[in-house]
């Protein structure tokens, strides 16, 4: 775009159906930090959010929470907070629906450097969005900071502990939902009341299953990230001692495992490795600038938990 390359990373939004927080978490900051790693940083970051919806639900400000934690306040003035369906909204009930979400959900992040556009579905619109980052200098992602730098484990970070605030809220309302419902069967007067409250206790005690199991998950989710890291050293010294020049097939692997990053874009820092020019021993503050790297976070659906 623009004459300049670059590359548009799609992610898993924090409100997934099919996901659970813990596992956008995970593959989110896995992606990041590999890809830092590789000497690559990010160079905006763009949020999508439905002009459409009827309202902000509890889980959407909780996902919009936990975002706001993985990118930290030094990366704000690399976000553009991107409102779209302006092809199917009146416009001016979707100007009054956007005014009234940035200023109860998003004016501290405004303030704080982010920046707002619309997307009608047009070609035009997405290049005027685009061109809203390209002139942004590379940033390092509290996300990214945390677990690099200061080592941190998953669960332990910012908005790990944000995760794990909310699936520990939600467990709490479904017990006592399951408590108070076994009570309810106790007192059912006829049996189809009791087979009710015994279905909801079943969907319950499955909610519940999968909180245990997330939270698990991130519990565990700092030893996954240690792993491939570890793996991405191994592979990138075993290649480093096999080639004297950069190959397709070593582009390609690098490529895969920095969340399919584009060829153009990974060709110098691989050749900088081959060439023994660069370190992957550790993280550094200084990586090559990308044009364009954009992570994108879409926040559309309802909580996979609710």
């Amino acid at each position: 775009m623009d004459g300049r390359e670059g590359c548009l990373v799609d992610t898993p939004g924090f409100d997934d159906t099919t996901l659970t927080e813990t596992e956008v978490l995970t593959q989110i900051s896995t992606w990041l930090a590999e890809t830092l790693y590789a000497g690559h940083r990010v160079t905006g970051i763009i949020y999508l959010l439905n002009i459409m919806g009827n309202r902000m639900t509890g889980s959407a400000i909780k996902n919009h929470v936990v975002f706001e934690k993985l990118c930290g306040t030094d990366s704000l003035k690399n976000l553009l907070i991107v409102t779209t369906h302006w092809d199917k909204m009146d416009f001016q009930d979707g100007s009054e629906r956007e005014s009234e979400i940035f200023e109860h959900f998003f004016q501290h992040m405004i303030d704080g450097g982010a920046r707002t556009a619309r997307h009608d579905n047009t070609p035009q619109s997405a290049s005027n969005c685009l061109r809203k980052l390209l002139g942004n200098p590379p940033i390092i992602m509290s996300i990214q900071r945390e677990l690099l730098h200061q080592k941190l484990p998953l669960g332990e970070t910012a908005a790990g502990l944000a995760v794990n605030e909310e699936m520990s809220a939600v467990k709490k309302k479904l017990e006592e939902q399951y408590k108070e419902n076994l009570a309810n069967i106790q007192a059912a007067q006829n049996k189809r009341m009791e087979k009710l409250f015994k279905e909801q206790n079943e969907r319950y005690g499955k909610k519940l299953e999968a909180i245990e199991l997330a939270k698990h998950e991130l519990e565990n989710g700092n030893q996954h990230f240690t792993n491939k890291l570890a793996d991405l050293q191994k592979q990138m010294d075993e290649q480093s001692k096999a080639a004297s020049q950069p190959t397709r097939d070593y582009m390609l692997d690098v490529i895969e495992r920095v969340g399919k990053v584009l060829a153009p874009i990974a060709t110098a820092a691989i050749s900088n490795r081959l060439n023994g020019n660069t370190s992957a021993s550790s993280p550094k503050e200084t990586h090559g600038d990308i044009p364009f790297l954009v992570p994108i976070l879409v926040s559309d659906s309802e909580s996979r938990y609710e």
